[in-house]
């Protein structure tokens, strides 16, 4: 009994020290340096930003969009162009289907990367949230067409 009521107070004070530190259990969201928003930014004319929020292994990842124009004369081109500009701030590149997206890793950013969408490739991936919708109608309307890219960002240590 004495060693119950001995494992039963650690209990209890060890909660009430994590209490009273201030530690709640919660791990804050995995996002994306702002270094690498300014990198993303600097590919094109920034048509929209959104955010979205997912769960992964326990953990709160905000993955970024920023809808960009290129100015290129084509969807290869755009992609060409947008990967080339990154790989100027550093980023390399890691998968590519060079018609509909482009995959990027940093050695300063290691756990993040950047994934450059068509804006054909990215629409037709599915459904996305609201916020994701208005930026894209957003786009939309600041471009006058579909001809813009989709860079999302997220941190892949979630």
């Amino acid at each position: 009994m004495k060693v119950y009521n001995v494992v039963i107070r650690t209990v209890v004070a060890l909660s009430f020290a994590l209490l009273i530190s201030g530690c709640s259990g919660e791990a804050e969201p995995l996002e994306v340096d702002t270094h690498v928003l300014g990198d993303m930014r600097s590919v094109g004319r920034v048509l929209a930003e959104t955010e979205t929020e997912a769960i992964s292994d326990g953990s709160s990842v905000i993955t970024r969009l920023i809808i960009v124009d290129v100015d290129g004369s084509g969807v290869e081109s755009e992609l060409a162009a947008a990967s080339a500009r990154l790989q100027g701030q550093g980023w390399k590149v890691a998968d590519e289907r060079p018609s509909q997206w482009i995959e990027m890793h940093s050695n300063e950013w290691r756990k993040t990367r950047i994934t450059i969408f068509s804006s054909g490739f990215f629409q037709s991936s599915g459904r996305y949230e609201s916020s994701v919708e208005r930026a894209l109608r957003s786009a939309r309307s600041e471009h006058g067409s579909d001809g813009f890219l989709v860079l999302d960002a997220h941190r892949t240590d979630g």
